[in-house]
């Protein structure tokens, strides 16, 4: 072992008495409740529907996806990134259906409960298994476990990849207290490249672990050899997936694409603070309290200091990744601590180590007193899905080709595909789909041979209905159905508080629309009073005042569009939208002044 490594038994823990023992047990207890409660919220993750219809559909074929079998849109041609999504989850996906085939949605919950107890006990058990103080752990586990649960829903495969990469640090963790890496490595690392595309993260740390080891055995050539031969097996073992090799390139080429930047999750940790996300701050926190520790000890590792300067930045530069630090770095966080108290042989007083879990326990048992509280009366689905307009689609007989919103389209495969084809889901599989999706959705008014882009763009997937939220993701009335409702070849035939559906007349659809054909000023006006109500029962909610205030410009009602606006200013002044309903409402009054 290198001298740079400070052990943790140069300062015994005093030996625990029958008091922290009852706050141990009760910890444990409120956490354990905590998990559950987590892990059977109700379904929320968009994604998860397509999932969740991939391992149905390779369970009834007997094999992969070579080809999209969901949506229409596609070019015919399998991309390296598309063959990446079509079969890079196939393990979890044919798990999950199993268990949904067999349990219905409580199987998904079991999924979801093994996933994170197991996460929450491997990092438990080696913080455990190092010794360290049983408040520190106690703290520690807490604000992990906070931030995990707050950042994501569990019904998802990526989930997976912070429990193997909490695995794969406990056993590179065993290196530097004599173990040697062995045949269990590259068995973890071919199940998880089979389960998640996130195992190419552990190649990296894999990486990042040779580049410190270089280092910090230079002197120990044999131990080193050792330690790159079983590095090497891992990362080759990797590769036996469907996908080979193709993840490491598409890794390079999907960064600061334009999907990638239109999606939140792989927004930074400071952006997402900036937009009100302030549980991310514990990311930086759990990152300073690692740095502290290794600055009071005076000592460090090499091998994991390279892997916890790249997961640091790694989980700070993408939301997405949180887990990777807020989890998986939680042993080492709480070691680095440990040595540096150690070092400085300080000694916490009882009652302080008493208080620390008392007050963590107590914030468990508040965040599972707010799961619980969430759960009551709701079913196994969050209320955000379009059912009832699913069951229209169905009793209507609409035909054709539809358009429709991003967040809903994983959903919509799942009740429709492959009887009926979706135009995009949440996966963005092809990019000019994804940019031309957005422009439809904007309703793109730039002129292509003298017409407007969103024009060419219907004409070109030769769309037949549009089926999207009543507004967008940020409250705004949604452009294109601002932009067709005055056509005359557009019509309206659905509307509820969540979903609206306008198809274009066409003889296919001449039945449908003649039986369910809605009044244009009639929807307007149920569309106005829906976001009047919505306004007016969540006054806290800006989204529902930006969707008036839309609404009201629209409809050129501009001294009720006034006061809205005013109305929003005075809670939101510096917010986008408000910027852009000023703009709207100054387009509003410039042309009732006309004569």
């Amino acid at each position: 072992m290198s001298d740079k490594l400070l052990e943790n038994e140069s300062t015994p823990l005093p030996p625990s008495n029958s008091t922290e023992n009852f706050f141990l047990w009760f910890f444990g207890s409120s956490f354990v409740l905590f998990l559950f409660l987590y892990a059977i919220r109700p379904v929320f993750d968009p994604d998860f529907w397509w999932h969740l219809k991939t391992g149905e559909f390779m369970l009834q074929t007997g094999g992969l996806l070579h080809s999209d079998p969901f949506t229409f849109t596609g070019d015919g041609v399998v991309s390296a990134r598309e063959s990446i999504i079509l079969k890079g989850y196939w393990l979890w996906e044919v798990t999950a259906y199993a268990l949904y085939s067999v349990l219905g949605f409580y199987g998904i919950f079991l999924l979801n409960f093994l996933t994170v107890a197991a996460m929450a006990g491997v990092v438990v058990q080696q913080m455990r298994r190092q010794h360290l103080n049983p408040a520190l752990i106690i703290l520690l586990t807490t604000l992990g476990f906070f931030l995990f649960g707050s950042t994501y829903a569990l019904e998802r495969p990526q989930v997976i990849s912070f429990l193997f990469g909490a695995l794969l640090l406990v056993q590179l963790a065993r290196v530097p207290e004599g173990g040697r890496l062995g045949w269990p490595l590259p068995l973890l690392m071919m199940l998880w490249a089979n389960l998640h595309g996130g195992f190419v993260v552990g190649d990296i740390v894999l990486l990042c672990f040779a580049g410190g080891a270089v280092i910090e055995y230079r002197q120990d050539l044999q131990r080193l050899r050792q330690i790159l031969f079983w590095i090497a097996v891992g990362i080759g073992a990797s590769l036996l997936n469907p996908n080979g090799p193709l993840v490491f390139g598409e890794l390079f080429t999907f960064q600061n694409s334009a999907l990638m930047n239109a999606v939140n999750e792989y927004q930074s940790t400071w952006v997402r603070f900036q937009k009100g996300t302030w549980s991310v701050a514990i990311l930086w926190l759990l990152i300073a309290l690692y740095g502290v520790g290794v600055a009071m000890a005076r000592r460090f590792y090499w091998p994991e200091l390279v892997v916890f300067l790249f997961l640091a930045y790694f989980s700070a530069a993408y939301t997405r990744n949180v887990g990777f630090f807020a989890v998986a770095m939680l042993p080492a966080v709480a070691c680095s601590l440990q040595q540096g108290i150690n070092r400085g042989q300080w000694r916490l007083p009882s009652l302080i180590s008493l208080l620390v879990m008392f007050f963590c326990t107590i914030f468990v048992l508040w965040l599972s007193f707010g799961l619980w509280q969430n759960r009551q009366g709701a079913g196994p689905v969050r209320s955000i899905y379009p059912e009832k307009a699913i069951a229209f689609l169905h009793e209507s007989g609409l035909q054709g080709r539809m358009f429709n919103s991003y967040e809903y389209g994983g959903y919509l495969l799942w009740r429709l595909a492959p009887q009926i084809k979706v135009f995009i889901d949440g996966r963005g599989m092809e990019a000019t789909v994804f940019d031309e999706w957005k422009k439809l959705s904007m309703a793109s008014r730039l002129l292509v041979s003298g017409r407007p882009e969103y024009e060419v763009l219907l004409e070109k997937y030769a769309i037949d209905y549009v089926i999207q939220p009543i507004y967008d993701g940020d409250g705004h009335v949604q452009p294109l159905m601002k932009a067709l409702l005055p056509k005359a070849e557009w019509v309206p035939i659905y509307l509820d508080t969540y979903v609206y559906i306008l198809a274009r007349l066409t003889p296919l659809n001449a039945d449908a629309i003649d039986a369910y054909r809605m009044d244009k000023n009639e929807f307007n006006t149920r569309l106005l009073l829906i976001y009047n109500h919505a306004s007016q029962s969540n006054p806290q909610e800006i989204g529902y005042q930006i969707a008036r205030a839309g609404m009201l410009i629209y409809l050129g009602m501009y001294e009720e569009a006034r006061a809205q606006v005013e109305a929003i200013r005075a809670v939101a002044p510096n917010d986008p939208s408000f910027l852009m309903l000023q703009r709207e409402l100054g387009v509003l009054r410039t042309q009732s002044l006309r004569p």
